[in-house]
């Protein structure tokens, strides 16, 4: 007698796919319309790149007598460093992204996806209670927390849920604020904005990351603006991945909290944006990297830090420069900043006009600056806008708090 075809949940269990499983996830995920060799071109570009390669992993949800047969749903996970913060101080930690979550067509609506979901919890982090399966496979790192957008609604994540009475990935205002502005905005900067907020972190950041490219820089007010090309990134990681870490030991924590803020050193961290952004705006369509084209700006001036602003254009949005990371960015610095988008969205073919930028700190005085000169402040999950959901593997009744939460992360 041959096995139902839908099984019951309690009849299914969670493994690490199989490479016929995870070969069947990956013809499920090509967009419709990518032509098939450059859909396989794209995605062995990204199983040998660094963010992948040895971080990346497939999970199947399957019958549990026939644990090699098809699958009645999928997930795919990528590992990131990362580190945790609470009242006893900082700590390295891990985190996964939910990169995928896919169920064939045959399957749907039967519950496997979020039974899926509610597993990868305990997968991740194997001591957050009793799980609602028995026998689940365990990641290679233990998580501090895990992270996912997606096109479905938000409320779909949260009944993933962790624990019966402990929610799963919740969409919360904070880590979902957007910017979105265009580049020939009027700025103010006479407004009471506070400008003059850098810490004093004492930090030796001023890296040597001449690669024997030609920067082209050019100088906007007292501001000067250098390109950073993407063979820079991962020498430019140390960089912003020391403030952040600083950011981090400055931001305070209550008793019951913890934050969680992704190392950008991560590796292959910084260029994982524009690799995914093939998927985006027809963007697979577009071939290889053009490495002459910039991936950020660095913008410097006598007597201040300088700012880290990395971006790809048409990423989300067909018209839009996407803002990947803005580490540093003061209100002064502005004007330089818009200038040099502009440039980067004159070489983008089609133009882009306008930007956007993902994890805002809506108080953040260089954010209040362009929203008082028209730009837009959105949150990402009320407007179903891939809404970021975060769920956090902390004590349980603690609350994680995701800082650093911008495109290059997701």
């Amino acid at each position: 007698m041959s096995a139902p075809p839908h099984p019951e949940i309690d009849e299914t269990a969670v493994v690490f796919a199989s490479p016929a499983q995870a070969a069947v996830l990956h013809g499920l995920m090509r967009p419709p319309g990518l032509a098939q060799d450059l859909y396989d071109a794209w995605t062995a570009e990204l199983a040998a790149a660094p963010h992948s390669a040895g971080r990346t992993a497939v999970w199947a949800l399957v019958r549990r007598t026939d644990r090699d047969g098809s699958a009645l749903s999928f997930v795919q996970t990528r590992r990131i460093d990362a580190w945790v913060k609470d009242v006893s101080g900082v700590r390295a930690a891990s985190i996964y992204a939910i990169t995928a979550v896919h169920t064939p067509m045959a399957y749907r609506r039967k519950g496997y996806a979020t039974h899926l979901l509610s597993c990868m919890h305990h997968v991740l982090c194997p001591s957050l209670g009793v799980p609602p399966a028995p026998g689940l496979p365990r990641a290679p790192e233990t998580a501090a927390a895990s992270v996912l957008i997606s096109t479905a609604s938000a409320g779909f994540y949260e009944r993933a849920a962790i624990l019966p009475a402990r929610p799963g990935w919740l969409a919360r205002a904070p880590e979902n604020a957007a910017l979105v502005f265009d580049l020939d905005l009027d700025l103010d900067l006479d407004l009471d904005l506070d400008l003059d907020l850098d810490l004093d972190l004492d930090l030796d950041l001023d890296l040597d990351l001449d690669l024997g490219l030609e920067h082209d820089a050019s100088v906007t007010g007292q501001w000067t603006h250098r390109w950073i090309y993407g063979l820079e990134l991962d020498a430019l990681a140390p960089e912003v991945s020391a403030r952040a870490l600083a950011a981090l030991r400055a931001a305070d924590v209550a008793d019951n909290e913890l934050i969680v803020r992704p190392n950008p050193a991560s590796p292959g961290a910084l260029s994982y944006a524009e690799a995914h952004a093939r998927l985006f705006a027809d963007g697979a369509q577009r071939g290889p990297v053009d490495t002459s084209l910039p991936a950020g700006v660095r913008l410097s001036a006598p007597g201040r830090a300088d700012a880290v602003v990395l971006f790809v254009p048409q990423c989300f949005a067909a018209a839009q420069v996407a803002l990947t990371l803005v580490d540093g960015l003061r209100a002064d610095a502005l004007p330089a900043l818009l200038g040099a988008l502009t440039e980067v969205g004159r070489m983008a073919a089609p133009a882009c006009t306008a930007a956007s930028a993902w994890g805002v700190d809506v108080d953040n005085p260089a954010v209040r600056a362009l929203v008082a000169a028209g730009a837009r402040v959105i949150d990402r999950a009320a407007a179903g806008i891939l809404p970021l959901g975060v769920a956090g593997y902390g004590p349980e009744g603690s609350d994680t708090r995701l800082h650093g939460a911008e495109m290059w992360l997701l």
